[in-house]
């Protein structure tokens, strides 16, 4: 299903836009321009998740570098205990910048499917039937995501996860 239903999405909007186009334009065509530009929505959903990663597990790079550097012989456990001193981002805020870089990468989704249905049909008018159905697709896709990102996240094994997700 998670291969099945977002192909015939796709080609279900390929063949709303074609009927739309009012061209000699194949469906097979569209599907494929359009596809692409839903790459920086894609993008911005995995820079989101490591976003989440990053922010909640750069704390556990203290103890590595410590130990590793005490196994190979020099100490540093002299040097200051960084752990429970390193602030932390709450989950509201680390929200808060997630959706931000899928609000970013939706809006360049967008502008390239505009850019690309101006290609298609050079009226401001006709590109709008044309973009509608791929938009409305970006959108569904935006909207999922932001679902995903409010979803808690079990992060096993982090010396200070965030406690509120």
């Amino acid at each position: 299903m998670l291969v099945l239903v977002p192909a015939a999405v796709a080609l279900l909007a390929a063949y709303a836009s074609s009927r739309r186009e009012q061209g000699s334009v194949a469906t097979r065509e569209l599907l494929c321009r359009f596809s692409m530009s839903l790459i920086p929505l894609g993008a911005a959903m995995w820079a989101g998740h490591f976003l989440f990663h990053f922010v909640v597990g750069w704390q556990s790079a203290w103890p590595v570098l410590r130990r590793a550097t005490n196994d190979i012989g020099l100490q540093v456990t002299k040097l200051p205990n960084w752990e429970n001193t390193l602030p932390t981002l709450g989950a509201d805020i680390m929200h808060v910048l997630q959706t931000l870089v899928l609000d970013a990468g939706l809006l360049m989704t967008l502008y390239l499917a505009w850019r690309i249905a101006l290609a298609y049909a050079p009226r401001a008018r006709e590109a709008l039937r044309v973009f509608a159905p791929w938009a409305g697709v970006a959108t569904v896709l935006y909207v999922i995501g932001v679902w995903i990102f409010l979803q808690p996240m079990e992060m096993r094994g982090m010396p200070n996860p965030i406690a509120q997700l």
